[in-house]
């Protein structure tokens, strides 16, 4: 009966050992969106927010490109930056991210004062999750990275360098008014936040580079400006 036993207990040892020969090797699980987004297209310079920058401007294959050009709350490049052609203007008022009726269309007013993301260039155009920086998000990154200006190939721009090291680059690709093209290339950094300009919002607030100066200012909102993504850390 022992023998028995012991004979089936092999047999089974052996069975189990066939099978597991046999049987079609388990693959590794795929990685999650949030595990393979970020190496190529985002960078982790230290920020106290944790938020992510990408590494080019809206429409640019490398850092150094300028990208693409967009006139305020819109998220296509257009060939005239102007209130004319402006999504959301009609008769000299405006039709959206209004918050004085006086200033509205027919008294329009929706106390909008930061882009939705159906207005986003960067929502628009990139990967999920990706958006316009805010006012305070720009300014979060000069305060927390040093500023050193030099040159990639031959484009003129700010190498920011964070607290873990890492750094972006960010080129100074000018601007585009109405129908005239490009101003100001390798001069001068143009850069939408998603913010309005609470007390006066036929303009919207940019990030100014210069070789002197990096401040936020505000301008007219059909101005064609470029932008530079942020996205929320995984």
């Amino acid at each position: 009966m022992k023998k028995t036993i012991k004979l089936w207990t092999l047999l089974a040892i052996m069975v189990a050992f066939m099978v597991s020969c046999t049987r079609e090797p388990v693959s590794p699980t795929p990685p999650t969106p949030d595990e393979d987004f970020v190496s190529s297209d985002w960078v982790d310079l230290g920020l106290p927010s944790g938020l992510l920058w990408a590494k080019c401007n809206v429409g640019a294959t490398s850092p150094q490109d300028f990208g693409d050009y967009f006139a305020w709350a819109e998220t296509s490049p257009k060939s005239d930056y102007d209130w004319p052609t402006y999504q959301y203007w009609q008769d000299n008022r405006i039709t959206k991210y209004c918050s004085n009726s006086g200033w509205g269309y027919n008294g329009y007013s929706d106390n909008l004062i930061t882009l939705e993301a159906c207005d986003d260039a960067a929502t628009a155009n990139m990967s999920s999750g990706a958006r316009t920086p805010t006012k305070d998000e720009w300014e979060e990154l000069i305060a927390n990275t040093t500023h050193v200006y030099t040159t990639i190939d031959t484009t003129y721009g700010i190498l920011f360098t964070g607290s873990n090291g890492n750094t972006m680059f960010v080129p100074f690709a000018g601007f585009k008014y109405r129908f005239f093209g490009l101003y100001n290339g390798n001069e001068y950094g143009t850069y939408w936040t998603s913010s309005v300009r609470n007390d006066f919002m036929f303009e919207a607030w940019f990030a100014s580079f210069t070789a002197d100066t990096l401040k936020m200012h505000y301008v007219n909102r059909p101005i064609g400006y470029t932008v530079r993504a942020v996205h929320a850390s995984h």
